[in-house]
């Protein structure tokens, strides 16, 4: 890639991928809207620290209204900006992408067709990461996980030079799978959200402890098991994302629940102090991403006919917490299962 590399969003997880691709050489632009983040990273540069170790790397950082200082236009964009964010800054992206330029989406939830009818789906390239930090303070961020290979692929399914290319820039931050099938990873990378990042959320847990509680991890199973039921319905072929098979999780085979136990509690031992970004912006008072995670697939289900009790119950439940009528807490589980289903409330009591 001869031309302009950016990352549009220096959080948590655009600062690690921005910030070991340019401790490996790129020449990467961090580009994000919290002053005293940019200011810190060119001052100082960047610190990532955590389970991978600390690493100290000097960055290019430039605030979203700075963008018309980058030095030529954008070949690669990797979007990284929450899901709300999405179309403004792509609207202010949109006339400095090259001829060729890509926009890549490292972000949470299905954000694929909003950038493509933008921009283009030729222009546009779905990516699923798994990276786990957070923005501790301005130019510093902690990852909270070993890397899980990014998932990486065209909308329609080919397999082209410029994949291999932009896998070799993200490699640094973690391993590229290319797949044919970036949709039915978008929708288990979506799944695995919509189960973990608002219980984890309401409850103060992080993804290990939520896992592990026991009711917490009926509500787990019932989010997936409506969420797959919905993807199925719209023709999306699962795959495994981040470790996790949805299918499995989503069973409502008996004799294959033990198996999805086992490969919840799996999960649990490897993210027992992860704490989602929900959590996260819940705790700092931030608006969440609830609306295009769980809400996206109400909606989804609802233009079929379909109610999903479990999924609308957290995305009730995050709201009443963003709007400061209830307070995060461990109970708020036991709550979800006296909305969701009566033998869950049974075993809260």
């Amino acid at each position: 890639m001869a031309g302009v590399i950016a990352v549009l969003g220096s959080g948590a997880i655009g600062s690690v991928l921005g910030g070991r691709m340019a401790a490996a050489g790129s020449p990467v632009w961090l580009v994000d809207g919290w002053p005293e983040h940019v200011q810190a990273m060119r001052e100082h540069g960047l610190l990532i620290e955590g389970v991978n170790g600390e690493l100290r790397t000097a960055v290019q950082a430039l605030a979203f209204d700075e963008l018309r200082q980058l030095p030529g236009p954008i070949d690669v964009g990797f979007l990284a900006v929450k899901s709300y964010d999405t179309a403004w800054v792509v609207e202010r992206l949109r006339p400095l992408l090259a001829p060729g330029g890509v926009i890549v989406s490292v972000q949470n939830g299905l954000n694929e067709d909003t950038i493509a009818q933008m921009i283009g789906a030729e222009r546009t390239i779905g990516a699923v990461t798994r990276l786990s930090a957070a923005l501790v303070g301005p130019g510093l961020v902690r990852e909270t996980r070993e890397p899980v290979p990014f998932g990486l692929g065209e909308l329609d399914g080919r397999i082209t030079d410029r994949l291999h290319r932009i896998a070799a820039l993200m490699a640094p931050a973690a391993p590229c799978e290319l797949t044919d099938n970036i949709w039915g990873k978008l929708w288990s990378k979506l799944m695995l959200n919509c189960i973990m990042n608002p219980t984890c959320g309401v409850s103060g847990l992080t993804c290990g402890q939520v896992w592990e509680h026991p009711i917490g991890q009926r509500i787990l199973f019932r989010v997936c098991q409506e969420g797959v039921e919905v993807g199925r319905a719209l023709g999306v072929r699962f795959e495994p994302a981040g470790g996790m098979d949805m299918e499995l999780l989503a069973t409502r085979d008996a004799a294959l629940l033990p198996r999805a136990r086992e490969h919840a509690t799996a999960y649990a031992r490897a993210s027992q102090q992860v704490r989602p970004s929900m959590l996260q912006d819940l705790q700092k008072g931030r608006r969440t991403e609830i609306d295009y995670l769980n809400g996206y697939v109400v909606a989804k289900a609802r233009e079929m006919g379909r109610e999903l009790p479990a999924n609308a119950a957290l995305v009730g439940m995050v709201k009443e917490i963003e709007a400061g009528r209830r307070p995060i807490a461990e109970g708020n589980l036991a709550d979800l299962a006296r909305h969701v289903e009566p033998a869950l409330a049974a075993d809260a009591r």
